[in-house]
């Protein structure tokens, strides 16, 4: 089941692709237990600590889950985990701008979007979300009224393409939001649903790069991309 790595790839990339075909092909199914991690460094002719790496990446990302003394299983809750959009993205090394240009391509379209198909009951369910935010202190409550904050605007973009996407790199958007939770958390996001609310495209636009523009300071394109 299991081959040895070859010697011109990068070790720990190639045996989380490995473990990833053999999910994907059957070979390896809900909760199968790997082979130790000492055979199974021996089998794919790596060291441990590459071995490791990968193990904890995969679990990282909800494929793998490790039992402290037991072992290291495929996820029992794989179907509803496994996602080979953000596979991909691991797998191919991305980094922190892809994650960046893509969510701002999305999120700043569908915001513009949703201005001309938002309705009454939808400005009421944004409006209170934003009021959570102006309460909130507990970090991981401000992550998950966050995603939900842009998510809602995604629907009411009205298009399941947009939608479906978006929750496809959930995993990534919070990962990458937990480094950028600033100031303003509710201002910026109250800013953004009046935006919404003028019926005006280009303003939720400037807003939203308004937006990107205090969380990411540093982006290279910073100048050329969010100063619209």
């Amino acid at each position: 089941m299991f081959e040895s790595i070859d010697g011109d790839q990068k070790y720990c990339q190639k045996i989380m692709k490995q473990i990833q075909d053999l999910v994907l092909t059957g070979e390896l199914k809900k909760g199968d237990k790997l082979p130790p991690e000492r055979k199974l460094s021996e089998m794919l002719g790596v060291g441990r600590p590459t071995l490791k790496q990968a193990i904890s990446a995969l679990e990282a990302m909800g494929i793998v889950e490790s039992v402290h003394g037991g072992g290291n299983y495929i996820s029992g809750n794989i179907d509803n985990i496994f996602n080979p959009f953000t596979l991909k993205y691991y797998l191919s090394e991305g980094n922190e701008e892809d994650i960046l240009e893509f969510r701002y391509i999305l999120e700043v379209q569908f915001a513009k979007l949703a201005t001309l198909k938002i309705t009454d009951s939808d400005i009421f369910e944004l409006e209170a979300i934003v009021e959570q935010m102006k309460v909130v202190t507990n970090k991981k409550k401000r992550l998950e009224i966050n995603y939900s904050f842009h998510l809602e605007i995604a629907k009411i973009a009205g298009n399941s393409l947009i939608t479906s996407m978006y929750e496809s790199i959930m995993d990534l958007i919070i990962q990458q939001t937990i480094e950028t939770d600033g100031e303003n958390f509710y201002q910026s996001h109250k800013d953004i649903v009046e935006a919404i609310k003028s019926k005006k495209p280009q303003l939720v636009a400037k807003i939203m790069s308004n937006h990107f523009s205090v969380k990411f300071p540093n982006y290279k394109y910073y100048n050329a991309l969010f100063n619209l």
